[in-house]
C-alpha cells in the first residue's frame, strides 16, 4: 500500500479536493506529476474512498471562467457522485485579489452550490 495512504488510512478524517475538470487546467492549476491526469486523480479518490473507514471530505473550489458554467457544475456532480464521499463542501476563492478575477456572484455560487449538495 502507498505510503501515503497507509498515513490517511489512521486519520479520522481526510479532505480530498478539486479545482478544476479539464486536463489542461489540471495540469495548469494543479501541477501533478508527468503523465498523472485528472482521470487518475478521480480515480484514486474513488478507490481511497472504497476502502477507508473514516469521514472521506469533497471540497470543490468553484473558479469562474473553470468551472462555474452549467456543463461543468454537471461533470463535478458527477465526480462527487462517482466518489460518494461523506461530505461535500463547495468554495470560492477567499484571497481578494484572485476573487476579484476569479470569484462568482453569490446568486451563481448558491446555485451551485445547491446542485453539488443535493443528493
Amino acid at each position: 500500500m502507498h505510503r501515503n495512504r497507509r498515513i490517511a488510512n489512521i486519520c479520522e478524517e481526510v479532505l480530498g479536493e478539486i479545482k478544476v475538470i479539464t486536463e489542461d487546467d489540471f495540469r495548469k492549476v494543479q501541477r501533478p506529476v508527468d503523465g498523472y491526469t485528472i482521470a487518475e486523480y478521480v480515480s484514486n479518490m474513488v478507490s481511497f474512498k472504497g476502502q477507508y473507514d473514516g469521514k472521506f471530505i469533497f471540497e470543490v473550489t468553484i473558479i469562474k471562467g473553470y468551472n462555474d458554467d452549467e456543463e461543468s457544475v454537471l461533470k463535478l456532480k458527477h465526480i462527487i457522485d462517482e466518489i460518494s464521499p461523506d461530505k461535500v463542501i463547495v468554495v470560492r476563492m477567499d484571497d481578494d485579489i484572485l476573487r476579484k478575477k476569479l470569484g462568482i456572484s453569490d446568486e451563481r455560487f448558491e446555485e451551485i452550490t445547491k446542485t453539488l449538495t443535493d443528493n
